[in-house]
């Protein structure tokens, strides 16, 4: 069993940064595990750094179903408190449903606006004048899940691909850490003030995740 559960597919970003928020005591779980589709920098860098990492290459299953009943039993097994999704494809509806508001995604554009796969490319062909990212819960839908936080930023002129990701995605790490922090600490009920028990110390460690993407700036997903 684990506190938290995080599923690859790529590079690992927003993983590294889960897991040196954790080191730093900044998120209030004690342990991590990793689940990937397929053999990708992230499920390298989490074996790498002996965390307990399982791979359920998708391309090696006959069919979606086989691939579906794994991961279902693979989750059931771990019993996380939290699943944070980073995979690039949809979770069955069986899984959505073993796991209500348990499972939270990062979307890398201002939903409703360009669900799905290769939101930010489609973002940046767009003519608005923004970049988004979202963390939402994960519902049978896609990307149609509650919102539990966005942030917005301008976008710039002569933004290529990777500068544009490398923008949004600090960012978005940021506001990932903000969500997980939410939820890990303030689901009992807040008072009208808008502060939580844990007051002071939540807000001080937002200042140093704030910190800590600064000075990581790994969060290419």
């Amino acid at each position: 069993m684990t506190d938290l559960l995080v599923l690859v597919s790529g590079g690992g970003g927003l993983l590294r940064v889960i897991a040196r928020a954790m080191a730093l005591s900044i998120l209030p779980y004690n342990s991590l595990s990793v689940v990937s589709d397929r053999i990708c920098p992230a499920s390298d860098w989490a074996k790498e750094n002996n965390f307990p990492t399982e791979i359920l290459d998708f391309d090696g299953y006959e069919n979606r179903s086989e691939f579906n009943d794994d991961l279902f039993n693979t989750l059931e097994s771990e019993r996380p408190a939290l699943i944070v999704s980073t995979f690039h494809r949809i979770l069955s509806p069986e899984i959505v449903a073993r796991f209500p508001n348990q499972m939270i995604n990062c979307h890398p554009t201002m939903l409703p606006l360009f669900p799905g796969m290769k939101g930010l490319e489609r973002t940046l062909r767009d003519r608005s004048k923004f970049l988004g990212f979202t963390v939402h819960y994960i519902d049978e839908g896609v990307d149609t899940g509650p919102i539990l936080g966005q942030i917005v930023t301008p976008k710039t002129i002569g933004d290529t691909f990777a500068d544009a990701a490398r923008r949004i995605y600090r960012g978005g790490g940021l506001l990932l850490l903000q969500v997980m922090l939410d939820i890990g600490h303030t689901r009992a009920q807040r008072p009208q003030n808008g502060f939580d028990m844990f007051g002071s110390a939540y807000l001080s460690s937002i200042g140093i995740a704030h910190a800590l993407i600064d000075l990581h700036e790994q969060l290419l997903e």
